[in-house]
């Protein structure tokens, strides 16, 4: 890798729509934090990688490769390494346990998972 190349990170992170719930990877710039993607005037969407997305209203589980998300689509996010609450053993949706891309995932991520979590019930 050249020493010129801009250093780059990867956050995984949680979405929140009116239609759906989404884990995917961002891609950042070192310097950028999630925040800073969200509200940057410069960006109309996020794009994300390895993704996982579920349907509230069926419960339905897509994967996809690639996903870009609207910003004015977005009504919550998060970086999942600053949700806390999504690792320790007090979660009762285990979600962190099943998000792609970390040792232990497994393969189900369920819409009742995911509408369990607070604020996502309806």
């Amino acid at each position: 890798m050249s020493p010129y190349a801009p250093k780059i990170t990867t956050e995984r992170i949680y979405i929140d729509t009116s239609e759906y719930a989404i884990i995917g990877t961002m891609t950042l710039p070192e310097v950028q934090r999630v925040s800073d993607a969200l509200n940057s005037s410069e960006r109309s969407f996020l794009a994300l990688t390895d993704v996982v997305a579920v349907s509230k209203t069926s419960g339905k589980v897509a994967s996809h490769s690639f996903l870009a998300v609207g910003l004015p689509h977005v009504v919550m996010a998060f970086s999942l390494s600053d949700a806390g609450a999504l690792d320790d053993e007090e979660n009762p949706t285990g979600l962190a346990a099943r998000v792609p891309g970390r040792p232990e995932a497994q393969p189900e991520l369920s819409g009742r998972d995911l509408a369990q979590m607070p604020g996502l019930g309806r």
